[in-house]
């Protein structure tokens, strides 16, 4: 009997220590912008086990975490909600709720120097389901109402597991993260765009492959215009660098029109129907 309960006991324990948020082994691929080079890469972000920090058991999650983070990130799941681990105060903070409903308000804390303190607030617009690998998770959509207040953001939609399009916040848009690509662990296989392979690079192409298809003039005012090698009919997305899509459709006459885009920096994804892509960074003024 005092075997049967101490397995019994084992059991619980390790149904209780379950990770449904960044269990071991889970991977996130999201793209990036390098410092001081042209093109795309990607950032790999993995879960490399199971800690305790400050008396919380918590995931360790490393990878290309920069501008402030630096090192090795902590995060955990309680009912539903995300913390991440705060070194500067050596805290727990919340980070989100993927049991939020509709019209609940949530702040993030985020101290990242002494220089400043910010709160960035949010709203829950919606909530939803996707499936992925045949399993149901939830979704989150988010907006920020003091956006132009703080000097960080955090952006939707959130998807169960998966997380937000970045994995923790941005500061001063510096965090290597942009749009998410993909996510992995034992149980799902989240792809969010199948054209774009999860660690799909164009940094240290080499030029003759570079030369395929140009864009001009760089920066743009109202037109961008495409050269290619190849005659093909392409597709065009482009994305800011918080991966929302704000503009797509099909290639006419060799031009793009991106009057209606704000000032900044851009990613332009062209496809010619045949899964064949160029990621291309552009500046609209």
């Amino acid at each position: 009997m005092k075997q049967f309960a101490l397995l019994m006991s084992m059991l619980i324990s390790l149904g209780l220590n379950a990770q449904n948020w960044a269990p071991v082994g889970a991977e996130w691929y999201y793209s990036e912008i390098p410092v001081q080079q042209e093109g795309v890469t990607f950032s790999k972000i993995e879960v490399e086990k199971d800690t305790i920090v400050n008396g919380q058991q918590c995931s360790k999650i490393i990878g290309n975490f920069q501008c402030p983070w630096s090192g090795p990130q902590f995060t955990y799941e309680s009912n539903d909600t995300i913390y991440f681990y705060n070194s500067e105060v050596d805290t727990f903070q919340f980070l989100f709720d993927i049991g939020a409903s509709p019209g609940d308000t949530w702040e993030i804390n985020y101290i990242p120097t002494s220089i400043s303190t910010d709160t960035a607030k949010f709203i829950v617009d919606s909530v939803g389901q996707t499936n992925t690998a045949g399993e149901t998770l939830r979704i989150v959509h988010i907006t920020q109402m003091n956006v132009n207040d703080v000097n960080f953001g955090f952006y939707g939609p959130i998807i169960e597991r998966v997380g937000a399009p970045q994995l923790l916040t941005n500061y001063f848009n510096c965090h290597p993260e942009g749009q998410i690509r993909c996510y992995s662990d034992q149980l799902i296989n989240y792809h969010k765009d199948t054209s774009i392979p999860c660690d799909y690079s164009t940094v240290g192409l080499t030029e003759e492959a570079k030369s395929n298809i140009n864009i001009y003039p760089n920066p743009v005012n109202n037109a961008l215009k495409i050269s290619s090698n190849f005659e093909k009919k392409y597709t065009y997305e482009i994305y800011n660098l918080i991966g929302e899509k704000v503009s797509f459709g099909g290639v006419l006459n060799n031009q793009i029109d991106v009057s209606s885009l704000e000032y900044g920096t851009y990613l332009l994804k062209l496809n010619d129907g045949l899964e064949e892509f160029s990621v291309i960074k552009f500046m609209k003024r």
